[in-house]
């Protein structure tokens, strides 16, 4: 078994660098990035929400579930239109790679303000 710290970087690293290889790869290969990004996926959504549910308590949780899925979504909607606008122009290739770029410098900035946060000892949160 994992340490959480271990898991959430190793899934926040297949995740985000399976754009960046799909932008390289093609064919039956790219099958397998992206089975890559979603096993990496179907490992840490469980992970995150095990950690909120430690941590948060029962009265706000399902809100803070709530509004952690419609930021990913939002977020989506919000830079989607600028990727298709960009594959039209230049390439779906050079899309991928700059969406995974973007994607890795944001969350590993969010898993270290996270790993920050936890650290602190006023924080409840328990990463070991």
């Amino acid at each position: 078994q994992l340490k959480p710290k271990v898991t959430l970087l190793a899934t926040t690293v297949v995740i985000t660098l399976s754009f960046i290889l799909a932008s390289f790869t093609t064919g039956y290969l790219l099958l397998i990035v992206f089975a890559l990004f979603y096993s990496a996926r179907g490992v840490i959504n469980p992970v995150l929400k095990e950690y909120v549910n430690r941590v948060i308590g029962s009265d706000v949780r399902a809100s803070i579930l709530s509004l952690r899925s419609v930021s990913i979504r939002l977020l989506f909607a919000v830079i989607g239109p600028f990727f298709g606008w960009y594959t039209d122009f230049y390439s779906l290739e050079e899309a991928m790679a700059i969406l995974g770029i973007m994607l890795t410098i944001t969350t590993l900035f969010s898993i270290y303000v996270f790993f920050k946060a936890s650290s602190s000892k006023k924080n409840i949160i328990n990463l070991n």
